[in-house]
């Protein structure tokens, strides 16, 4: 609001022959000008301007005409000064507090500001706003309204802007302003320090996640046997932090029956299918589907899978598939050796069937005349015991069950199973016909 005019003049000789006049002219918002006051031949004025509207003429010029017809010697200007209350002032201050992250980010990764605003007037600013404008590479705007508290004279407040940068790909540019034209804006004394500006990049994601599938905890080969009853764990991994697999729909898993020609998309009605997002996506993004699928038929069955990160990058250009046997009847193949001779140690491979593992099982090794030297139990063995192909982590070394080398030599070897005390019948391999009666050899030479 405009409060008063004072003014004062002198001449240069006495008696003076000046002629002085003063005009006050209010300045409109559209540069227009008005003669709102004029005054002649005072040397001396102080002048109320309670009645100049300060939002009509946010503006004043006072304008000075002077003549000497007589000596040519003007009025000699004192001072001249209009008092007035003026609106509070408020800048950006990044001298006083700025904070800024990182100007690169990959995909998902949040967008940290922070920078003072300072009152720079002897005036309270009342709620301070502030809009944050984010230019996004294809020119397109997105546009964020914050509030902020009252700011008294002299004093500073830190703003603070946070912004996910999922949907902000290539180069951007974020435009700040505080105390905004059109958003609950508040005359102030100037504008242009409150506006900033500052550029910031988000990485595209190229890198596709990883995809991992087990059976019952086993990596299987294509055409293994697995349990009637499964357990199929797909796990999907991303290298990106901050874009978490926590949605459903970035897995999909299908099964294709031995009776059927189609796949089978996989759920919670015919798979007891479990998702577990990722929790902890700095530590550790990885999404995971179990399916506990019922497999009721014996033959060959089919898993397709594919996987998606939040940046849409496919697991693989092709999808995972496996094909595997199911046998539903209990059944175990002939143990196997190897290597067969050896010299320092011999590993042991065989085949389970069905759903349900034996209850009882160990490796019986025995001298040509049928002397047993040395029983493997399953705990020995350092197995994981599983439905399908078994290899022990457990290798014999070829000593009794002393501790004693045995003799080089010939030696025979049998597995002994059951389950619940029922005997386990026999499953058929290629392999049979280097066994007799169950009994496999196995040669120790070192």
């Amino acid at each position: 609001s405009w409060s008063s005019l004072h003014w004062r003049y002198t001449g240069l000789e006495t008696p003076n022959y000046d002629s002085t006049r003063i005009d006050l002219i209010g300045v409109d918002v559209n540069g227009n000008e008005t003669i709102i006051y004029s005054n002649a031949s005072l040397s001396m004025a102080n002048i109320a301007l309670s009645f100049v509207n300060a939002t009509t003429y946010p503006y004043l010029k006072i304008r000075m005409t002077t003549s000497d017809t007589i000596n040519r010697t003007p009025s000699q200007l004192k001072y001249w000064r209009i008092n007035y209350n003026p609106f509070p002032e408020v800048a950006l201050d990044k001298n006083d507090y700025f904070s800024f992250d990182n100007d690169t980010l990959q995909r998902g990764e949040q967008l940290k500001l922070k920078v003072a605003v300072r009152n720079v007037s002897d005036f309270d600013f009342d709620t301070l706003y502030m809009t944050y404008t984010v230019v996004k590479a294809n020119n397109t705007r997105d546009i964020f309204n914050y509030k902020f508290r009252k700011i008294p004279k002299q004093d500073t407040v830190i703003t603070y802007f946070h912004l996910n940068s999922l949907n902000y790909a290539g180069l951007n540019s974020l435009l700040i302003e505080a105390n905004p034209f059109g958003f609950s804006h508040k005359n102030e004394q100037q504008h242009f320090n409150n506006i900033g500006k500052l550029n910031f990049l988000i990485s595209k994601d190229y890198v596709n996640p990883l995809l991992d599938v087990t059976f019952d905890e086993q990596h299987i080969l294509d055409g293994d046997i697995v349990s009637a009853t499964p357990s199929i764990v797909i796990k999907l991994k991303d290298e990106n932090k901050f874009l978490a697999l926590d949605t459903i729909t970035l897995l999909t898993a299908w099964l294709k029956a031995p009776t059927s020609n189609s796949y089978v998309q996989q759920n919670r009605s015919n798979s007891n299918l479990i998702f577990t997002p990722a929790n902890n996506a700095s530590i550790n993004n990885t999404a995971t589907i179990r399916l506990s699928p019922q497999l009721k038929s014996d033959g060959e069955y089919h898993l397709r899978v594919q996987g998606f990160d939040k940046s849409n990058n496919v697991s693989g250009n092709l999808n995972y598939e496996i094909a595997f046997q199911v046998v539903n009847k209990p059944m175990i193949s002939n143990v196997l050796n190897y290597p067969n001779p050896f010299t320092t140690q011999t590993r042991f491979v065989f085949t389970l069937t069905g759903s349900e593992l034996p209850t009882y099982f160990k490796i019986q090794i025995l001298t040509i005349s049928g002397k047993i030297v040395r029983e493997l139990t399953l705990n020995e063995l350092g197995m994981n015991l599983h439905i399908g192909r078994n290899i022990s982590t457990y290798a014999w070394d070829g000593t009794d069950q002393f501790g004693s080398y045995l003799a080089n030599g010939l030696y025979l070897y049998r597995v002994v199973t059951n389950l619940r005390e029922n005997q386990v019948e026999h499953l058929e391999t290629k392999a049979d016909k280097y066994f007799k009666s169950g009994f496999g050899k196995m040669y120790l030479m070192r």
